[in-house]
């Protein structure tokens, strides 16, 4: 009986150990991404919308680009606690053509005629950071 019990704690600390380190990995393969362009009648610009396979959210701050992306969630034990995230690796690929990516648009309540059209904010779209 004292050969399982002194064995149990070094198995409960090699498995708390191993659920310190979690990995993910997420690919987008350029085969999963469509961009359809759509003509605003509201002030006749062609604007492109971009769908990506694996992504089942798209950004929704009205007059922002309307950009899709994919939530990933992980369940922390309720003792741990996350102190880092790390990306090990991006790759990134020019499409080659320049894109009006459709703004985001305000939400359509059932039964309700569609919203005025938003058009698309200037500082987001003039800017070259990042979306966050």
């Amino acid at each position: 009986m004292k050969k399982y019990l002194s064995v149990a704690p070094i198995i409960c600390v090699l498995a708390s150990q191993a659920l310190a380190d979690v990995s993910h990995n997420q690919d987008f393969p350029v085969s999963g991404l469509s961009i359809q362009a759509v003509l605003e009648p509201a002030d006749s610009n062609i604007y492109h919308h971009i769908n990506v396979a694996q992504c089942m959210f798209k950004t929704e701050a009205i007059g922002k680009p309307e950009l899709p992306y994919n939530a990933i969630n992980f369940v922390i034990p309720a003792n741990e606690e996350v102190t880092g995230i790390t990306i090990n690796d991006t790759i990134k690929q020019e499409m080659g053509d320049t894109f009006l990516v459709y703004p985001a648009q305000p939400p359509q309540k059932i039964g309700d005629p569609p919203p005025e059209f938003v058009p698309p904010d200037s500082e987001a779209y003039s800017s070259n950071l990042a979306l966050t």
